[in-house]
């Protein structure tokens, strides 16, 4: 696991549960298995690009924004 995919699977889980949303509901949401989401967000798994952009839009963010470690951290801008 690099350090990039932990930081990345931290910041998504992050959001998920700053939205009050369970793992299942939020992989039914960005069209992933849950076991896939848990992958990711645990840092042991890359988000395929076309995902990478579904779970920013999720959170009413721009992929970039997922990406941004030195921003302090981002509330999604509308629900899921």
């Amino acid at each position: 696991m690099s350090r990039l995919q932990a930081k990345l699977g931290s910041r998504i889980r992050e959001l998920r549960d700053l939205a009050g949303v369970s793992r299942e509901e939020y992989a039914a949401k960005v069209r992933l298995s849950s076991r896939r989401i848990a992958s990711i967000e645990l840092g042991k798994g890359w988000p395929r690009p076309d995902a990478l952009e579904r779970i920013a839009k999720s959170f009413g963010l721009e992929v970039r924004d997922l990406f941004d470690f030195s921003a302090p951290r981002i509330l999604p801008r509308k629900s899921l």
